[in-house]
């Protein structure tokens, strides 16, 4: 199924707007932030990877797509555009100025780091904590914590904790990735 159905698009566009939308009285507003820096909504793979989760979700809940083929999908895409860049995660993706790096490394890996792999990170928080910890509270909580005091609050971890977990449970297969992420539709 395609990744670009416009009716996910578009929920992935409203999702943007509802995180947004937790930013606009924090200084600096919703963006502004300088290139080496984080964003106050958070790192660019969480911005994208819990927007791109939204609209998968409902379009997996719509039934305009599936969610396990989705994530599947995704993640062999993640596998082979990494494969000659083994070391890059998430983690890679946190900056404006990273973001631009990543893309102009290569459009397959900015791609991949910035939606696809962030869809895997985000359901791997979700099921480490909750859906709504994640998709809910984390934007709940932002303005008056902070990204990373919003991420520990409501994730259970702090973001360099996190990125390591993540990593571990990257290296698991396929198959039993999909284990923790598949009954979340």
């Amino acid at each position: 199924q395609m990744f670009n159905d416009p009716r996910k698009v578009m929920a992935h566009e409203y999702f943007h707007s509802y995180q947004t939308s937790h930013a606009v009285r924090m200084r600096g507003g919703s963006d502004g932030a300088p290139l080496d820096q984080v964003a106050n909504v958070g790192p660019v793979w969480l911005m994208e990877g819990t927007a791109e989760y939204a609209a998968v979700r409902v379009s997996s809940l719509e039934g305009w797509m599936d969610w396990d083929a989705q994530l599947r999908a995704r993640m062999q895409l993640a596998l082979s555009t990494l494969a000659d860049y083994p070391n890059l995660s998430i983690e890679d993706n946190v900056t404006p100025a990273q973001y631009v790096n990543n893309y102009a490394l290569s459009a397959a890996v900015g791609q991949v780091l910035t939606y696809d792999l962030a869809v895997w990170a985000t359901a791997y928080a979700i099921s480490i904590s909750s859906h709504d910890a994640v998709m809910v509270n984390y934007w709940d909580d932002l303005e008056q914590y902070g990204y990373e005091q919003s991420f520990e609050k409501n994730i259970g971890m702090s973001f360099d904790e996190f990125y390591q977990s993540f990593n571990e449970f990257r290296q698991k297969t396929i198959d039993e990735q999909m284990t923790v992420v598949s009954g979340q539709i």
